[in-house]
């Protein structure tokens, strides 16, 4: 029987749970901070066990993007409607990424 709670299972669905609300029109900026905290670390994480365990380079790179984008440290100042589409296509990647490994898993 195949575990589904698995810490890699995790670092790909927190952020995306996280991106999801972010969607939402939410004031309260403290969520951002720790949405920023949250997605940067989940996707070094993501990076750095995928790095060693894969051959999607082009894939990582990307990645890389993404935790520049979401860095808490130096925070990219976008308008709300840029966040959001920002925040689905980090969605629609990670999915693919977590899909992508899946299907060469099995």
């Amino acid at each position: 029987m195949k575990k589904i709670l698995t810490y890699r299972n995790v670092l790909y669905f927190v952020p995306v749970s996280l991106l999801i609300i972010a969607i939402l029109p939410i004031k309260v900026y403290s969520y951002y901070i720790l949405l920023r905290f949250v997605c940067t670390t989940c996707f070094v994480l993501i990076y750095m066990y995928e790095k060693e365990k894969s051959k999607m380079n082009n894939f990582l790179n990307l990645l890389v993007l993404f935790i520049v984008i979401y860095n808490p440290i130096i925070p990219l100042k976008l308008d709300k409607v840029i966040w959001i589409i920002v925040n689905i296509l980090t969605i629609i990647f990670i999915v693919f990424i977590f899909m992508k490994k899946e299907w060469q898993d099995n």
